[in-house]
């Protein structure tokens, strides 16, 4: 096995030391990046619970709103009986006399 000169060895050493700075800088601000991302995500967690609380709310309330005309029909219909079933028993009271 051939042996490597001091300085060669010292010069890989310095090379390597200066790719292991370079990979630990580039480290830690890939981890500054992913605390920022799980932030945010924790962020966006939160923005879509508060939407979706908000749709569920307008879904009540669309609900509600596209009832009332069903309703108002609904009232329509009972007073249109109790009018005929008055007028009929008014006639029927009218007849008898």
């Amino acid at each position: 096995m051939a042996e490597v000169s001091e300085e060669v060895c010292r010069e890989r050493h310095r090379t390597m030391d200066e790719r292991f700075e370079r990979d630990k800088e580039r480290l830690e601000r890939q981890e500054d990046k992913t605390d920022k991302l799980v932030e945010l995500s924790a962020q966006m967690g939160e923005i879509i619970k508060a939407h979706n609380d908000k749709l569920d709310n307008h879904e009540h309330r669309l609900g509600d709103l596209e009832s009332k005309p069903a309703k108002r029909w609904d009232i329509i219909v009972s007073a249109a009986l109790q009018w005929i079933v008055v007028a009929v028993l008014a006639a029927v009271v009218i007849l008898k006399k």
